[in-house]
């Protein structure tokens, strides 16, 4: 079977290209401001899949934050140096691979905590081991938040944060840097905490947020 490549672009207000050759025009039978995700299937070996223009060039890293939607439980296909909209609107269980790493990257967060759940947690693992690099869990049954990691089969030594700034049926925002060192933890854009590695960052390709929480829009951001 033979192989062959294409450059394939989807205008909103344009008509579709592939290789710069324009196909016919689709007319909009929804509304466009209700369409928030893109699936692709098929015998396809993607390459690139980007998202541009979310609203004005100049705005696009502040309305990825905003916003934070696009390609809802997909891999992420390609590292570059604009944001990436990894989930919108999202009710269960998140879980996706980071292509390209974490490190001198940032997980931006945006939800809504349920008064059902009394946990919730956020971890970075390999997706090729059972070993976590790092868990934030919020424990709203102890009114605390604990750091941990898992490493050969146990979990290791907390570090506690006896500070609960959550609170159930409440927006809040989140966000996870990772360096060559440390993971820092800001909430609503104040540090919450720091957890040094205990496993190497550059083995951590894996995202995975629990169920217990509304994802109003998942980003990553590089540094």
């Amino acid at each position: 079977m033979e192989c062959s490549s294409h450059d394939l672009k989807i205008y909103v207000e344009n008509p579709v290209t592939i290789d710069d050759f324009s196909y016919p025009e689709f007319p909009h039978r929804l509304d466009m401001q209700d369409v928030h995700a893109i699936e692709i299937a098929g015998f396809i070996s993607l390459n690139k899949v980007s998202i541009e223009n979310l609203e004005k060039p100049c705005d696009f890293e502040k309305n990825t934050k905003k916003y934070a939607g696009g390609v809802t439980n997909q891999v992420e296909m390609y590292r570059s140096k604009e944001p990436v909209l990894l989930a919108l609107s999202e009710d269960s269980s998140f879980n996706c691979t980071l292509a390209g790493g974490i490190i001198d990257r940032e997980v931006v967060l945006k939800g809504y905590t349920f008064a059902t759940h009394e946990r919730i947690y956020v971890l970075l693992k390999e997706m090729t081991s059972n070993d976590i690099a790092f868990q934030f869990e919020v424990r709203f049954d102890q009114r605390k938040c604990v750091i941990n990691s898992f490493e050969c089969g146990t979990w290791k030594k907390e570090l506690e944060i006896n500070h609960l700034p959550f609170q159930n049926n409440m927006d809040f925002t989140l966000k996870f840097f990772c360096d060559n060192t440390q993971i820092v933890i800001l909430h609503q854009d104040k540090e919450l905490g720091r957890f040094c590695h205990r496993i190497p960052p550059y083995k951590i390709n894996q995202l995975k947020i629990s169920d217990g929480l509304k994802i109003h829009g998942l980003t990553l951001l590089t540094k």
